[in-house]
């Protein structure tokens, strides 16, 4: 199995499974939160909590919606991912700034 085909088989399940969904979520809130908890934060341990699990919510959910079809030389050089396209676009803003 390649990639693409594994990352379609993790994707789909991940909109299936509610719980699997949950678990990553829960997972990537916890990466959010150990993170500022070690860079000192002086948020309460609830926001980083809230803050953590709305973020991992938008990562997952920008991860698992489709986007428009490519061309085939830009497909290969940027995987077609609402993540993808929505780091590009927050690329172009920061440098024309």
């Amino acid at each position: 199995m390649n990639f693409q085909e594994a990352f379609k088989v993790f994707t789909k399940e991940l909109r299936r499974d509610k719980e699997l969904y949950r678990a990553y979520q829960a997972n990537i809130a916890m990466a959010y939160y150990d993170c500022a908890h070690w860079e000192g934060s002086r948020d309460s341990s609830a926001k980083r909590h809230a803050i953590g699990n709305r973020a991992a919510d938008h990562f997952l959910k920008l991860l698992l919606t489709p986007v428009r079809p490519q061309s085939k030389r830009s497909r290969q050089a940027h995987p077609p991912t609402a993540l993808c396209c929505t780091l590009r676009k927050s690329r172009k803003a920061a440098t024309s700034a």
